[in-house]
């Protein structure tokens, strides 16, 4: 097929041109492959932030308004833990590389991940509002940074959090279409973002020293 492509600095974005123009509902599937550096930057001690929120996977023009299911593989160094958005079907390692492969069962208008050295928690949330939830809360093992010891010892309070808000908006809006959420931590300290099924918390989030150094830093956030 022919494409169009101009510099990544110039334009990012890409064009396809097909043989013949499609029918009205026909269906046509195109197979693209293409590879790109600084999807993630490591920060040291099994911290790594993913600077690619957006882009690090195939999505149309539409943006957020553009559902599709997911199929996706990562192959990530031995030791780390991957943290996708959708069901993981499975996870092997061989020698130094752990390959996972996350699907996704509805249609979603995103897709994230996270990767770390991580400490975890699961709840479940039951009941009509919660619809059996399992939570699952991923901090990194590392202390320092000026936001205190961040570990195992400080995820119930996010997850007291987190089945609140299950509780809560399911109330208003209805039960989830999936059944397991993850709620990570993310380097930075001062922002959170929100994929489907994958929650990126602040640093901060983590740990009570991280929240008062967080509220002094960044007064006008709170």
């Amino acid at each position: 097929l022919d494409f169009v492509q101009e510099k990544k600095e110039d334009d990012a974005d890409f064009g396809v041109d097909l043989a013949t123009p499609l029918k009205k509902d026909e269906s046509a599937t195109v197979m693209i492959t293409y590879s790109g550096k600084n999807i993630v930057i490591n920060e040291d001690n099994g911290r790594y932030y993913p600077t690619a929120r957006e882009d690090w996977f195939p999505n149309s023009r539409q943006g957020l308004g553009d559902y599709a299911t997911y199929h996706m593989l990562f192959h990530v160094p031995k030791g780390l833990q991957l943290v996708a958005t959708g069901t993981k079907v499975s996870e092997k390692t061989e020698g130094k590389i752990t390959t996972t492969v996350w699907k996704t069962d509805v249609p979603l208008p995103a897709v994230g991940f996270a990767l770390g050295i991580f400490d975890t928690k699961e709840a479940k949330v039951g009941g009509k509002t919660g619809n059996n939830l399992t939570i699952d809360t991923y901090a990194n093992t590392f202390s320092g940074n000026g936001v205190g010891t961040i570990n195992a010892a400080s995820m119930p309070l996010e997850l007291d959090q987190v089945e609140v808000a299950a509780e809560l908006y399911g109330s208003y809006f209805g039960p989830l279409p999936f059944a397991k959420v993850a709620v990570t931590q993310q380097y930075v300290c001062n922002y959170g973002q929100s994929w489907p099924m994958l929650v990126y918390l602040p640093s901060c989030a983590f740990s009570y020293n991280g929240l008062q150094y967080f509220t002094s830093k960044y007064p006008r956030d709170m």
